[in-house]
C-alpha cells in the first residue's frame, strides 16, 4: 500500500490516525489541496471528500474513520474547550458532525466507490479497529 487517502468527520479520530500511518508509511500527510494525482507513496487527510478526486483516482486504499456519532459529537464538544475554543468552535463542530453523520456518509461512500473502483476500502468503526487496521499495517503480531 504506498497511496492512502483517510477520511471521516470531525471527532472521528482522523488527524491521529493519519499521522500514525504516515509514521509508519515513512511519509508525509498531504491535505486534500496537496494530493498527487500520480505515484510515489502518500497520505491524504482528506476531511469529508471535498476535493478528493484527483487523490481518489490515484490512490490504493481509502480508510473510512466512521466510529458512531455520540462519539464524534462527544470528542468534537470536547476538543474546543480543551484548545480554549470556546462554545463557538464546539457548536460548530457539533453541526459538521451533524452533517456528515446524517446527510453526507452515505454520498460519500457512493463517491468512493464510483471513484476508486480498483481501491481497498476500509471502514474502521472503532478506535479499536482503527489500531487493529494500524497494527496490522505495521507488521505487529496481535493476540
Amino acid at each position: 500500500m504506498d497511496r492512502v487517502i483517510v477520511v471521516g468527520c470531525p471527532g472521528s479520530g482522523r488527524a491521529s490516525f493519519t499521522r500514525a500511518l504516515a509514521r509508519i508509511m515513512e511519509v508525509a500527510v498531504l491535505t486534500t489541496d496537496e494530493a498527487p494525482e500520480g505515484e510515489g507513496r502518500w497520505v491524504v487527510d482528506g476531511l469529508r471528500g471535498d476535493g478528493l478526486d484527483p487523490g481518489l483516482a490515484a490512490c490504493d486504499a481509502v480508510v473510512v474513520l466512521d466510529p458512531p456519532a455520540v462519539v464524534c459529537l462527544s470528542r468534537a464538544l470536547v476538543r474546543p474547550l480543551l484548545r480554549n475554543a470556546g462554545g463557538d468552535g464546539a457548536l460548530e463542530a457539533v453541526g459538521q458532525v451533524w452533517v456528515f453523520h446524517w446527510r453526507e456518509r452515505r454520498r460519500l461512500m457512493a463517491h468512493i466507490e464510483t471513484r476508486a473502483p480498483h481501491a481497498v476500502i476500509a471502514r474502521l468503526r472503532s478506535r479499536a479497529a482503527a489500531g487493529r487496521w494500524l497494527a496490522r499495517l505495521a507488521g505487529v503480531p496481535l493476540p
